[in-house]
């Protein structure tokens, strides 16, 4: 009860924001229902607007990434049990704090993935090394217990949603704090690889194939943030195909 007590102005904020970009998304954006789905696409000047009226907010977040987020390790000479730490990964244990080590071996030894490969709808979860991120996972990450999720969106090479709400599987709707992102490859630890990076922050999400997509399930990819190349936390991201059925034919945008 007290984690949920301490994410509602988090809630509050993001209902707000929605209250007042919802009808720009109506007027020129998409909002589509599918599959029982609610499914709304921002046009770009919300993204824009945002990211001018949170600069504040962002420049806090950028100043408290460069005091407190962590350097990036150099490859690490230990070898840990990485097929033991991938089984965890995607078995999305919360309950596991991992040692930093052990996630950037993992990192370093899976394949790179491909814009292409991210073009698509995703599920998103914290992966706890004791990092920045899992401070936010900790204070907002109890309302998952209420049906509220996140994940993120790509659209093309230059478009997509740092942040996608899912309210109870039935809404899907960007958080666009922190502005558009683009998924083009980036080199990172010496290798090319798939990169979220944002149109109005110093911040870069770097992403590895932790499991590639199969008939039977759907593929997920290990993230790690960054901030000026300090390490800001890490993520696992599961593609959503649910989601991409519903939004087949607005989601892809060319550039």
């Amino acid at each position: 009860l007290l984690k949920l007590l301490t994410a509602l102005p988090v809630v509050l904020l993001l209902v707000a924001i929605w209250t007042v970009t919802f009808p720009l998304a109506v007027l020129f954006g998409k909002v589509t229902l599918k599959n029982k789905m609610l499914i709304v696409f921002y046009p770009m000047c919300v993204y824009d607007g945002c990211a001018l009226v949170f600069w504040g907010l962002n420049q806090v977040i950028s100043a408290v990434c460069k005091y407190l987020a962590k350097d990036v390790p150099a490859k690490s000479k230990n070898k840990c049990d990485r097929q033991a730490v991938a089984d965890a990964l995607l078995a999305r244990r919360r309950d596991i704090v991992f040692k930093e080590e052990q996630v950037v071996e993992l990192f370093d030894s899976l394949p790179a993935a491909t814009t292409a490969n991210m073009l698509h709808n995703f599920h998103g979860t914290v992966v706890h090394t004791g990092s920045m991120l899992d401070v936010a996972d900790d204070l907002i990450g109890s309302v998952s217990q209420v049906g509220i999720n996140w994940g993120k969106r790509y659209r093309s090479k230059t478009i997509g949603d740092p942040l996608l709400i899912n309210l109870f599987n039935k809404v899907f709707i960007p958080a666009p704090i922190w502005g558009n992102v683009g998924i083009p490859c980036v080199e990172y630890r010496g290798v090319t690889t798939a990169t979220m990076v944002y149109d109005h922050q110093p911040w870069m999400d770097y992403f590895r194939v932790l499991r590639p997509e199969t008939a039977t399930a759907p593929a997920v990819y290990l993230g790690v943030w960054c901030s000026r190349d300090k390490i800001g936390g890490w993520f696992t991201l599961t593609g959503n195909s649910e989601l991409d059925e519903a939004t087949s034919a607005v989601h892809l945008h060319r550039d």
